[in-house]
């Protein structure tokens, strides 16, 4: 389960989603997330094409959406976000989502939620990324501003 957070920041990684398509067997997406990605392209068949993502991504509609927003300090969900906290209630999958309101939602659902970095962690953790490997792409994202120098900082000093 995605939002389009983690899929805006693995997409400007060199070999970004080709990582991702190594570690994950399918990305679950709402089709609004799927209309903000593919912006930039002509259209979503050129999106998916282009990044090669046909075999990974299935865009899937949440049979509710989640209207409730708790937790979120005064913020509003978009569409996005709120179909994506559905689809990972109602699938019980985690979640991908960069926003930290809408991390908060999530887990005040009771969603596991996690950022890209956090995505990076896990593949370190489970031996697909080796730890210098983990390094690198987070200094990318710190660099990129997609994460804070503290949480740069915890996530190194955890070797």
């Amino acid at each position: 389960m995605s939002d389009i957070g983690p899929l805006i920041s693995l997409e400007s990684r060199p070999t970004g989603f080709q990582w991702i398509r190594s570690i994950l067997d399918r990305l679950i997406i709402p089709p609004t997330v799927l209309e903000e990605v593919a912006h930039p392209y002509e259209g979503r068949q050129a999106f998916l094409e282009e990044a090669e993502l046909r075999r990974l991504i299935e865009v899937r509609r949440p049979e509710i959406r989640s209207k409730a927003d708790p937790g979120s300090g005064g913020h509003v969900l978009d569409e996005g976000e709120q179909e994506a906290i559905a689809l990972a209630r109602e699938l019980g999958d985690p979640l991908l989502i960069e926003e930290a309101a809408g991390r908060r939602v999530a887990k005040s659902l009771g969603c596991e939620a996690l950022g890209a970095a956090g995505l990076i962690d896990r593949a370190r953790q489970d031996d697909f990324l080796s730890f210098a490997e983990a390094t690198e792409m987070w200094r990318i994202l710190l660099r990129e501003n997609w994460i804070s120098e503290s949480l740069y900082r915890s996530l190194v000093q955890n070797e």
